[in-house]
């Protein structure tokens, strides 16, 4: 039933835009040794924004606030951003996504306020890293994930929830009760094909965020993710860090058949 896979060789190639810290550069060394050379002449990023306190669709995301021309670096102080590079004609030739971690001052506002309610004092907490690998069971991850299950219990202590259990088929009847503490037939539904939007349930991420933690949720395919395949999703962001618009954008415009490459980048420390 189960095959070794053969394993992935992929080709190191210098990026041609790439991020350090808060700050994008071109690599015109990259440039020169590829096939843009002579064509590339400058950049521009765009801003991937969706509000994260305000209610929209969960697909919902905009491109706005075109830079001017950069050639050599520029500073970002947004989360996610689009990079595109052009000929001299204005031809573009090149296409990158890249997000960062930036401190929100409402986020660190209500952490402090939170923590020194609940744990009175201002120590920084534990960070807490929940993952799910899909699709996959734990013995056979044992078997064919030899170097991730190490990595992971070795080098990070990571806990394996050995007393975890599958409750149902698929993966939201079972991650609902894992982190809202209830069955799939719990959650309201309308009498249509629709379901309503998720933000009204207690997430075990809302218990974290109110004593004080920053919360992050992501997912690395937003067309099946958890909470959005077939229902509404969250129409205001699940976690103070989402990272549902740049998914979707990315996602968008892989269906045009545009080339890209995905840089994540993040400073910060979040659970």
């Amino acid at each position: 039933m189960f095959r070794k896979g053969t394993v992935l060789k992929c080709a190191v190639v210098n990026d041609v835009v790439y991020s350090n810290g808060n700050t994008i550069f071109i690599n015109w060394k990259a440039v020169n040794n590829s096939q843009l050379k002579n064509r590339m002449k400058y950049c521009k990023y765009e801003v991937i924004w969706r509000p994260y306190n305000k209610k929209r669709h969960h697909n919902f995301f905009m491109f706005k606030n075109e830079s001017k021309e950069f050639v050599d670096r520029i500073d970002i102080s947004n989360e996610f951003i689009r990079v595109k590079c052009y000929t001299g004609g204005g031809l573009d030739v090149y296409t990158n996504f890249f997000s960062f971690v930036h401190l929100k001052a409402d986020v660190e506002d209500r952490c402090e306020k939170n923590a020194i309610k609940f744990a009175n004092t201002r120590q920084e907490q534990l960070n807490v890293l929940m993952m799910g690998i899909d699709s996959i069971a734990r013995n056979n991850m044992l078997r064919y994930m030899k170097a991730t299950w190490k990595y992971l219990v070795n080098t990070h202590n990571a806990i394996d929830l050995l007393g975890y259990n599958k409750v149902a088929d698929n993966t939201f009847p079972n991650i609902v009760p894992m982190t809202a503490g209830k069955f799939e037939n719990e959650l309201p539904r309308k009498e249509s094909l629709r379901w309503p939007p998720m933000d009204n349930f207690n997430f075990i991420w809302n218990n974290y965020s109110a004593k004080g933690y920053r919360t992050f949720y992501a997912e690395d395919h937003p067309n099946i993710a958890t909470f959005d395949w077939r229902k509404s999703g969250f129409n205001i962001p699940s976690g103070d860090y989402f990272n549902r618009p740049l998914s979707v954008a990315i996602e968008k415009i892989k269906r045009f058949g545009i080339p890209i490459t995905i840089v994540y980048m993040g400073e910060q420390k979040l659970i």
